[in-house]
């Protein structure tokens, strides 16, 4: 396939969707949700569910259906990455305030982190396509070895405390389907995307929470009912996998995750400033920048060093990752009667 300017492979589709959901295990805390039985099943239900509500955002694709011509909702979605991404800012910042010292400035990282996120978003997609690649196969890698680190450390004993409730599953699995940036992301880079993405975005979400639940199985062996004393589970057993050689072995590890967060806030900021359309490229960066600060500083003015509960962040997701998509499918117009079909 010949490659075109300001597009991507449809294999970066894997590579940055699988990259952005992965790097929010680090950053996830018990206030997210809990290392438990359920955890682990409902995330591996909510991956049929994500495929099955990512369908009308494939067949919008098909018949060349986009909300995006409309200003408003194309704002609106603006609005909605830049939410998203001050939320992985405020993760991020609160997460490296922790590990490294709760004296430690927390809008310093959270600084630090936009400005190298919007200097990387300015250069292209195509530009941090390639790079979220690299970033891929080191998560993939870093978090495979810390499984492998950890099975010395697992006891199946600590697995029988652990009992499945119908109420905590139905939460999780409403937490995994319902609170990622992928099926909104996705909706809006398919433009970008330069050949058929189906079955990348399939495995990214395949992958990504087979994953998911192979850290909270490992989790539980490992920690027990310890987990819930733990703040970040995920960091946790990173320390535990040290050996002898490698006594803070977590800091390699925590150097690959701040990889992948990277990749997600650029993303995210691209989408935003698209989003946006304003007279210049300029104006669409400051504004996109200056938009996802203010948000942060929201974000912690709300709930300041406490982490936030993440089931109150779900209604977005389902209005811009569900009922736009939907709508549009049934209600909205081709844009050109004969679209190239891309499932």
């Amino acid at each position: 396939m010949q490659a075109q300017k300001n597009k991507i492979a449809p294999i970066s589709v894997l590579y940055l969707l699988c990259t952005s959901r992965l790097s929010v295990l680090l950053t996830s805390s018990q206030a997210e949700g809990a290392v438990d039985l359920s955890g682990v099943l409902s995330a591996l239900a909510a991956i049929p569910v994500i495929l099955l509500l990512s369908l009308p955002i494939f067949y919008c694709n098909k018949y060349g259906k986009t909300p995006f011509d409309n200003k408003a909702i194309s704002v609106s979605y603006g609005v909605y990455f830049v939410f998203l991404g001050a939320l992985n800012v405020y993760r991020f910042s609160l997460f490296t305030a922790f590990s490294l010292g709760d004296n430690l400035n927390i809008f310093f990282f959270g600084a630090i982190l936009l400005i190298c996120a919007v200097y990387s978003a300015t250069l292209g997609i195509e530009g941090f396509s390639r790079f979220s690649a690299m970033a891929f196969l080191m998560l993939i890698s870093g978090i495979t070895i810390a499984l492998l680190l950890n099975i010395p450390n697992a006891d199946l004993k600590n697995a029988v405390p652990f009992e499945l409730s119908a109420k905590s599953f139905l939460k999780e699995g409403a937490l995994f389907s319902l609170s990622g940036s992928e099926l909104a992301v996705l909706f809006f880079i398919f433009p970008y995307v330069n050949g058929k993405s189906g079955k990348y975005f399939s495995l990214s979400v395949i992958l990504s929470l087979v994953f998911t639940a192979l850290v909270l199985i490992m989790s539980m062996l490992v920690l027990g009912n310890g987990t819930k004393y733990f703040e970040y589970p995920l960091f946790t057993l990173f320390q535990t996998a040290g050996i002898s050689a490698l006594s803070h072995i977590e800091v390699m590890f925590t150097a690959v995750f701040c990889f992948g967060i990277f990749v997600k806030l650029t993303l995210l900021i691209f989408c935003a400033c698209e989003c946006f359309k304003c007279s210049s490229k300029r104006t669409s960066v400051f504004l996109t920048a200056g938009l996802c600060a203010a948000g942060f500083l929201l974000i912690y003015f709300l709930f300041g060093r406490t982490p936030y509960k993440a089931p109150y962040f779900i209604a977005p997701f389902i209005i811009f990752c569900v009922i736009i998509p939907l709508f549009t499918l049934i209600f909205g117009k081709r844009k050109v009667e004969d679209s190239f079909e891309k499932l």
